[in-house]
């Protein structure tokens, strides 16, 4: 998970994804910001967050 242009830089395991989406799990979403990259297999999908739990967060997909 990568945002602030590329300068702040996350680790996160996805638990679940479909095509517009994912479920991914993080030490902790305090600070997260809204919108973000999400890094994978090679890839680079911007998101935004849908929900929020305490170390899990439900992201779709942006175009």
């Amino acid at each position: 998970m990568t945002f602030n242009a590329g300068f702040a830089v996350l680790d996160c395991r996805i638990r679940d994804i479909s095509g517009c989406g994912a479920q991914i799990e993080i030490d902790s979403v305090l600070g997260v910001p809204r919108e973000f990259e999400l890094q994978f297999d090679g890839t680079s999908r911007r998101c935004s967050t849908r929900w929020r739990a305490r170390k899990r967060m439900g992201v779709a997909f942006v175009d």
